[in-house]
């Protein structure tokens, strides 16, 4: 008896944490959008590892951007997104040195 009780409250612990665990239908549509949004433009630009995670309508960002200057263009343009009601940005800047090497590089080319 003990044991059948334990096993229905492993399930239904087990099933509660599934559900919370995936994003609602809203989310996962916001999420599609994005990424179908942002997917070629980021490459033209050359911003590459750029993470995308909604959870109730916010959007939190992830990756590294080369300047100050992607990483505020890239979160006013996720704000205009419509349905996005926030934006949480967690983007790193390349170290200045790395950076340094990629504008000589350019100046090379």
């Amino acid at each position: 008896m003990i044991a059948r009780r334990l096993q229905a409250l492993r399930h239904r612990i087990a099933g509660s944490r599934t559900r919370e665990a995936r994003p609602s239908k809203r989310d996962a549509s916001l999420s599609r959008r994005l990424f179908n949004t942002f997917e070629r433009d980021l490459e033209l630009v050359q911003i590459q590892g750029i993470h995308f995670y909604v959870q109730e309508s916010v959007v939190t960002l992830y990756g590294t951007v080369r300047h100050e200057v992607d990483r505020e263009l890239l979160v006013s343009l996720v704000r205009e997104i419509a349905g996005v009601k926030g934006v949480v940005a967690h983007l790193q800047l390349v170290e200045p040195r790395f950076r340094q090497t990629a504008e000589a590089e350019k100046e090379v080319a």
